[in-house]
């Protein structure tokens, strides 16, 4: 891979929105990559810690990566919340193939259930 690709990257692609978490889904944003050559992004995550490899499994979405060609932001519409927490990094690749290094990591944590709920007539 050569050196130098997509140099700005690491500085300019992920200024990640604090993830969002509504029941089952989340949504990653990322400021798009300037080089000419651009021709998508793949977001990789994974449930078992922290650093590489993101290879996570089972969301409806696909397997990690998942490429979302050029667009700057994506949904998890089904999350599945089996982990406790989420790991995510994104990277840009250009027409010829060559992939970025990962940009910074971010994750987040399922919202908890509620506990001792209690009911009744109004």
């Amino acid at each position: 891979m050569k050196k130098g690709l997509f140099v700005h990257l690491i500085c300019l692609l992920f200024i990640l929105c604090a993830p969002q978490v509504f029941a089952g889904e989340l949504g990653l944003e990322w400021d798009a990559n300037t080089e000419t050559n651009l021709a998508g992004y793949k977001v990789y995550y994974d449930t078992d810690g922290s650093g590489p490899p993101y290879n996570g499994k089972g969301q409806a979405e696909g397997d990690s990566p998942i490429d979302v060609k050029n667009v700057t932001e994506f949904w998890f519409r089904t999350m599945d919340y089996k982990a406790n927490n989420f790991w995510f990094v994104v990277t840009a690749y250009n027409t010829e193939g060559f992939e970025s290094g990962y940009s910074n990591e971010v994750n987040t944590v399922p919202p908890s259930s509620p506990v001792n709920l209690q009911g009744g007539p109004k």
